[in-house]
Formats: C-alpha cells, sequence, structure tokens
C-alpha cells in the first residue's frame, strides 16, 4: 500500500521545519540574542516531564531540581520531532493537488 503524496510531502516539511527551528535556536543562543532568560530550557526538560508523566507524577514545584531519568534526551527529542510531524499532517495543504485544475484569472483584472 502506498501512502498519499501529501502525506510523504507532509512528513517531509515537518522534518524540515523541526530541525530548522532546531538550527536557528542553536545560532541565536550562539550569538547571544536568545537563550539568555533566568531560566533554561531544551529538550532533556521536556523528556524529563514526559517521562515522570508516565511515571504518574503530573506536578513538579521546579522540574529543574528533579532528579533527571535515564533517557530524558532521546524521549524530549523524540517527541519534539513526532509533535513537528503531527502539527504539520494535521495542517490542511495549501496548494492544489495534481488532480484540480487551477483558478482561471480572469483577463484585465
Amino acid at each position: 500500500m502506498l501512502l498519499p503524496r501529501a502525506f510523504i510531502v507532509g512528513l517531509i516539511v515537518g522534518t524540515l521545519a523541526t530541525v530548522t527551528m532546531d538550527v536557528v535556536a542553536v545560532i541565536a543562543l550562539r550569538l547571544g540574542i536568545a537563550g539568555r532568560g533566568p531560566r533554561r530550557t531544551g529538550p532533556d526538560l521536556i523528556g524529563r516531564w514526559i517521562g515522570y508523566l508516565l511515571r504518574g507524577k503530573f506536578r513538579h514545584t521546579d522540574i529543574l531540581q528533579t532528579p533527571p531519568l535515564l533517557g530524558e534526551l532521546v524521549l524530549g527529542l523524540a517527541a519534539h520531532y513526532l509533535i513537528g510531524l503531527w502539527c504539520m499532517r494535521r495542517r490542511p495543504p495549501s496548494a492544489p493537488s495534481s488532480t484540480e485544475r487551477p483558478p482561471r484569472s480572469s483577463p484585465g483584472f
């Protein structure tokens, strides 16, 4: 069974968009124009949060003070990319498909 073209394009675009977002974030951090706030964030903290959710802990006084979990970085990166792919897949296509006729333009307007 072949996957629909729109689905495959959505996966590619979702992956590229997520990678681009990550690259820009790293560049901004290195240039000192982002990420210099009082709290740090990152995929490891997302993984820690998800890991503790799976263990039944839903609230943290301070996630930075919560003990790290084995594999939290991998879990956070996987969640980050899966969310990016899901968001792109859920977005309706903006271009007409190859079976649709393009709209006709009106001459003189």
